[in-house]
């Protein structure tokens, strides 16, 4: 589940290819666009473009760690 949603977090490819309305952008699609558009982009705004990638993902793993370490544990263990 975490695996398949960080996927679909960061996905590129697929929203590039169908979407071409610029206000139904994706996160990583809206941050490529900014960088790309100047030859880098401001630096301060493609890393606060990162910080907003990347915060809801800690958040998640902050939240569920404990249940996410206890499956890890839970599937290490063979019987």
């Amino acid at each position: 589940m975490i695996i398949t949603g960080q996927y679909i977090w960061n996905d590129f490819f697929w929203p590039n290819l169908f979407i071409i309305s610029e206000g139904r952008t994706t996160a990583p699609l809206a941050l490529y666009t900014l960088q790309a558009s100047q030859g880098g982009g401001p630096i301060g705004a493609v890393f606060a473009g990162l910080s907003v990638l990347c915060v809801p993902m800690v958040i998640g793993f902050i939240v569920f760690q404990r249940r996410l370490m206890a499956g890890i544990g839970y599937r290490g263990v063979s019987r």
